[in-house]
């Protein structure tokens, strides 16, 4: 499975938006059961665009609510650009 990526405007909608998916994610990522290998990252400063990616492991877990938020397949991140949203603390 590939890493997933969401893009929402940076408008009151898009930061709606992007919060509804983010508590969503956490929702199903705690039912099942916190996977080391599901992570959900976004953008460290907001400019036009809010941008949120999902590792494989979250794709796996939660694919029809990305596919709810437009997810479009893309390469890996530099995660180290990026801000840590959800992941297993113990990972």
């Amino acid at each position: 499975m590939s890493w997933k990526i969401v893009t929402l405007t940076n408008d009151g909608n898009g930061i709606a938006n992007g919060s509804k998916l983010q508590d969503e994610f956490v929702k199903i990522f705690i039912a099942a059961g916190a996977p080391t290998n599901a992570t959900m990252y976004g953008n460290k400063s907001i400019i036009e665009e809010n941008s949120y990616w999902f590792s494989p492991g979250a794709v796996e877990i939660a694919s029809p609510l990305l596919e709810l938020f437009g997810a479009k397949e893309c390469e890996a991140p530099d995660i180290q650009r990026l801000a840590l949203l959800v992941r297993n603390s113990g990972a």
